[in-house]
């Protein structure tokens, strides 16, 4: 036969194509131009979609995915994993590759917000920091120390805070906080 093979959908009848009777062992194969792309079948494996170029699926046309454009496959939606998981994930070596989780919990990492923590005065005990060292350019007075900025002291009654306030400074003063590295603990 060569040409075309259309079948007809009229009268609202089901339609079959292909091979129903396939003894074990055989192999059915639907060839797209040459053996190199085809769909093939056999009862002891999958069924296999093989091309030579790649795969590329459309909806509404529109690209969903390609496969094996050279070797791997781009998506081009929004994957939706409906409580999957995504597993065997290598260990990243490049910027913008997908970690798995031991691979985060393990390497220790500075905090990219910045390492100052919520810090608070314990029933009027002072804090300790967590090892940060504040200095400033000045300070009004001992109530108001660089170190203040972060520890929430109240002086006084009036319930104001002890943060830093530079002696009658207004231009060119300075609050530097010296934060301990948790990659190296300096």
């Amino acid at each position: 036969m060569t040409g075309n093979l259309l079948l007809s959908a009229d009268g609202g009848n089901d339609r079959l194509f292909g091979c129903t009777d396939l003894p074990h062992g055989n192999t059915f194969t639907l060839v797209f131009g040459d053996t190199l792309n085809r769909l093939h079948f056999s009862l002891t494996n999958l069924l296999n979609l093989e091309s030579s170029h790649g795969l590329l699926v459309k909806c509404r046309g529109e690209d969903v995915c390609l496969m094996g454009n050279p070797s791997e496959i781009i998506i081009y939606k929004v994957n939706r994993m409906n409580l999957n998981s995504i597993t065997n994930l290598p260990i990243p070596t490049l910027p913008h590759e997908a970690a798995n989780k031991l691979y985060v919990d393990s390497n220790s990492r500075k905090i990219l917000q910045g390492y100052i923590l919520l810090l608070r005065s314990m029933g009027g005990q002072h804090n300790v920091k967590l090892g940060l060292i504040a200095t400033a350019s000045s300070q009004l007075n001992n109530n108001y120390k660089a170190s203040n900025a972060f520890n929430c002291l109240y002086t006084g009654l009036r319930r104001t805070g002890g943060e830093w306030v530079s002696n009658n400074e207004t231009r060119n003063f300075w609050i530097q906080v010296k934060c301990p590295d948790l990659e190296s603990g300096k």
